[in-house]
């Protein structure tokens, strides 16, 4: 008989109210006693505090192993065997628990690999295991059930072995706060490519991402008063994301959100505690032409010239005071113009990098900045002909309109109100668009290094189209033209550079008018596309 004793502890404590990184240690040590093919019975100690059991006193999460605890065990090929081992005897408050089970194929030699929950789905062509943090119910329990903990050993046969357990996954801590008396629904957090879904590979390596929200139903709805802190709690897989979104949805379908606009590093191992005060969303109200914004109900007398596509904006725009949102505008500003007359040189020198990937185009919201130091002068200067509406005819129109000459005077710009004025979108913006107005999944393929959305066309267009329709009696200038399904090409340039000699796009009837392309590249010349502006307040 095997005799295996398990010694771990991984620190998980939540010590602020940002999102900060948890120190976390461990030390397992097992013993063996018996020959290859016999039953294991497995000691698992934990000192202090650790899996699997979690409480949270408030000062951060202690855990404990639970009585019903299982852990798996793979033997990789050409054994490829797969045992469960179950806790024996254990309270479910204690630091220490045992495990049995039984190993029939390891020879000396295999490599053994442990983890915890053992209901992972496993597939043998890694070994990986299926890690789904995309639907979960937002408490503690839930996430002590999915935390993902592994460790590997090589098989001897010898009288003594070890496995050392370290934790793979990330436990979000929400402490959210509300404006006013609400019933929560649903939490859901999201960014620019986002991974919800993955698969671990046993030998350490995540693989395979797929991009998504992550959101908490819960089973019955969760009365907040104004002011109170509510605690939910999240499994995530470690990544870095920028303008992280927490959107809480009520039982009437309100939505509340925060936004976290520096870099975001989900660390394995640590438990994130993020405070944040959460304040109505303003996507789909108006922007008006005082540079006032809310419901064209509450604002009978008011001129709409946007549409409101994401509350908050990046951390430039914030320094820059731009604090509010991003609204698009409700007409072309001009249609089958070049970006550029030359294709010489690299042009946004406010941009740290190229943008060539679908991660790199959707996290870029920062279009006022590309478009702005274009009218700079000195070494912040973009460009590397003169700004004028003949050397960058699209980036001109975007930054004119308002005018007689590119969609009207009646669409100028608010006065005496902060405002950046109106500009070209940047890749990120069209990705918000889209997924925030047009109603698009989250998830998306990807083709030559652009991002695609299959079979979404009609439906992101429709969309759209509903809130310029419906401006259209409080702003005479709207025409059938300026909705997206009356244009003949429905391709429309961004400000976000990908190369020497050329842009991203957006087409939103890519492939027989039934995708949607978030393009890396189009040459800068070319004379085709709509340009169509966004301001943000």
């Amino acid at each position: 008989m095997t005799m295996i004793n398990l010694t771990k502890k991984i620190f998980l404590l939540a010590l602020s109210a940002s999102l900060i990184a948890v120190s976390c240690s461990k030390n397992d040590k097992i013993e063996k006693n018996g020959k290859e093919g016999t039953k294991v019975l497995c000691s698992a100690s934990l000192p202090t505090s650790t899996k699997i059991n979690m409480v949270d006193p408030g000062s951060g999460i202690k855990t404990y192993w639970s009585s019903n605890d299982s852990i798996g065990i793979i033997t990789t090929y050409p054994r490829a065997e797969y045992t469960v081992f179950h806790t024996t005897g254990n309270d479910g408050n204690s630091t220490t628990a045992s495990f049995s089970g039984t190993i029939t194929k390891a020879t000396s030699g295999d490599m053994l690999y442990a983890h915890y929950p053992a209901s992972l789905e496993v597939d043998w062509s890694g070994p990986f295991l299926g890690i789904d943090c995309s639907s979960q119910d937002g408490t503690l329990s839930y996430v002590q059930n999915k935390s993902l903990l592994t460790a590997l050993h090589q098989y001897t046969g010898s009288t003594n072995f070890s496995f050392n357990f370290t934790p793979k996954t990330s436990v979000l801590r929400l402490k959210l706060t509300f404006p006013t008396d609400v019933n929560i629904r649903s939490i859901s957090i999201s960014a620019p490519g986002f991974a919800s879904t993955a698969k671990y590979e046993v030998t350490e390596v995540w693989a395979s991402t797929t991009v998504g929200d992550m959101t908490a139903t819960f089973t019955t709805p969760i009365p907040i008063t104004a002011g109170n802190t509510f605690t939910a709690y999240m499994v995530a897989i470690p990544q870095s994301v920028d303008f992280m979104t927490i959107t809480a949805t009520t039982t009437d379908s309100k939505k509340y959100i925060a936004n976290i606009t520096n870099t975001a590093n989900i660390i394995a191992g640590k438990v994130h505690t993020i405070a944040k005060s959460l304040v109505p969303d303003l996507v789909g109200q108006y922007y008006f032409s005082d540079g006032t914004w809310g419901t064209l109900a509450d604002n009978p007398s008011k001129t709409p010239i946007g549409i409101i596509f994401q509350s908050g904006t990046s951390a430039k725009d914030q320094a820059a005071g731009f604090t509010h949102g991003y609204a698009l505008a409700l007409r072309n500003a001009a249609s089958g113009q070049k970006w550029k007359t030359t294709t010489t040189g690299i042009d946004n020198k406010d941009q740290s990098t190229l943008l060539n990937t679908p991660a790199l185009m959707l996290k870029d919201l920062d279009g006022y900045t590309h478009c702005h130091n274009y009218t700079l002068t000195g070494t912040n200067k973009n460009g590397t002909l003169d700004y004028n509406s003949t050397n960058y005819p699209v980036l001109w129109a975007a930054t004119h309109y308002g005018e007689e000459s590119y969609g009207g005077i009646i669409n100028k710009a608010p006065t005496g109100t902060t405002n950046s004025g109106w500009y070209l979108p940047s890749e990120g913006q069209w990705y918000q668009i889209i997924k925030n107005l047009g109603a698009i999944t989250s998830t998306y393929t990807t083709n030559d290094n652009d991002a695609i959305w299959k079979n979404q066309s009609t439906v992101c267009k429709n969309a759209i189209n509903t809130y310029i329709t419906n401006a259209k009696s409080q702003n005479s200038s709207i025409t059938d033209d300026d909705l997206l399904s009356t244009l003949s090409y429905e391709w429309f340039w961004s400000s976000s550079e990908s190369h020497e000699y050329g842009v991203c796009f957006i087409n939103l009837d890519y492939f027989t008018t039934t995708d949607i392309k978030l393009g890396h590249y189009v040459v800068k010349t070319y004379s085709i596309g709509h340009t169509r502006s966004v301001i943000a307040f």
